[in-house]
């Protein structure tokens, strides 16, 4: 489907513009032809067009300035400022020219008739599509600003968690390429400048050395070949995680790892229960709401299983039952989700799940974070100290002979 451009009169003798979706022109203009307009022109828009009022996004919006845009945009309708109007005031503010265009460009299809859902959809490769569910079911139930605001708690709770995760892993990424780095250093130059005066002094050497030494030469005389074989192995991992199959047998590894896996799953989860639950009470239905939370998990594996639950929800089954029948989601939370569906609040419980499966995250990255710390210093300081122990064994052997 291309996104196509159309200036467009009514039998009253307005004149609008809109942006709409067709096969092609021909087709499009036959059927605005049926719907009754008078067509004034109809251009497709491509990605390579930069000029006018569209601008398609090669990139996406960073949650940073998303989550300031939706912030500014409640205060505003709470004030009672039409939501044109809101728009207006906020693009002009905004300093990243691109969210500015396609504002503007959303601002001008409100304008012309379109409702805030409507036009923002048009840009769903920009904008996810919770919000603009968000924003469909704010207008149905004429509580925008409920909807809108209920999608930034979501934006924060979504971003606290993951930042949390970040500043876990990021201790033990710097320690394992300070420890990398300084091996290589050793390896590479230090202990290649003390080969000279062990072979000068013609003596024999502990294992420990010949080991190093072995290694050191090994690495001075193949750097070429290892960098290249690294680089190739990154390349051809890369281009196994983009197969369906790769994607699926890794993500499905990811779910296995001890402990790890289970930060993996509940992660997943959270956003899942999150965002399922964001999507209920804004008074979508529970099915269209299954399918939206779908790329919301992010692992290929977990993704192909809740695709059989949606499949099972849609033919009656209740959502613990299928959970149940795919496996792979823990019992806690079928059984929580159970006794929702059974008293009729599962709008209540979902939050539930969130909570504690999210302090069951945190304990496990903590339990994890003091694990490997010192796991880590304990191997590094092991690794260095043999490497040193191996220099300078023959220097103690030579001197105990003088």
């Amino acid at each position: 489907m291309a996104l196509f451009n159309c200036k467009l009169g009514t039998k009253k003798g307005n004149i609008i513009i809109k942006r709409i979706e067709g096969k092609n022109k021909e087709i499009l203009i036959k059927k605005l032809k049926q719907e009754g307009y008078f067509i004034l022109s109809v251009s497709k828009l491509t990605p390579e067009r930069k000029s006018g009022k569209f601008t398609r996004f090669k990139k996406k919006l960073s949650h940073k300035d998303f989550y300031s845009f939706n912030k500014e945009f409640l205060v505003l309708l709470r004030a009672g400022v039409p939501v044109v109007k809101c728009i207006h005031i906020i693009a002009e503010k905004i300093e990243d020219p691109y969210f500015r265009e396609i504002l503007k460009t959303v601002m001008q299809d409100i304008e012309s008739g379109e409702s805030p859902s409507e036009a923002f959809g048009k840009y769903e490769y920009i904008f996810s599509g919770l919000y603009i569910k968000s924003l469909y079911a704010g207008e149905k139930s004429g509580k925008l600003p409920d909807a809108i605001e209920g999608y930034t708690d979501y934006l924060a709770k979504t971003d606290e968690l993951r930042h949390k995760i970040i500043s876990a892993s990021l201790y033990p990424i710097v320690l394992i390429t300070f420890a990398v780095f300084t091996v290589i250093f050793l390896l590479s130059y230090v202990v290649p400048s003390f080969t000279n005066i062990y072979i000068k002094a013609d003596t024999g050497m502990p294992a420990a050395t010949n080991i190093l030494l072995f290694i050191s030469e090994g690495i001075k005389e193949n750097i070429f070949y290892i960098i290249l074989t690294i680089i190739a192995l990154i390349v051809a991992f890369r281009h196994y995680k983009k197969t369906t199959k790769g994607s699926l047998t890794i993500d499905r590894w990811k779910l296995s790892l001890p402990h790890l896996g289970e930060i993996f799953l509940y992660y997943s989860l959270t956003k899942l229960t999150r965002t399922l639950s964001t999507l209920i009470k804004s008074g979508i239905n529970i099915i269209e709401s299954l399918g939206i939370v779908l790329p919301i998990l992010e692992n290929r594996y977990l993704e192909e299983k809740f695709k059989n639950v949606i499949k099972a929800v849609e033919e009656g089954e209740l959502l613990s039952d299928s959970l149940k029948k795919a496996g792979s989601f823990p019992d806690t939370a079928i059984q929580m989700i159970s006794a929702g569906e059974t008293t009729g609040a599962l709008t209540a419980i979902l939050p539930e799940i969130t909570e504690y499966y999210e302090n069951e995250l945190k304990a496990k990255i903590g339990f994890l974070t003091t694990l490997i710390e010192p796991t880590l210093m304990i191997f590094i300081g092991l690794l260095i100290g043999f490497i040193l122990i191996g220099m300078y064994l023959p220097i103690f052997q030579m001197a105990g002979k003088i």
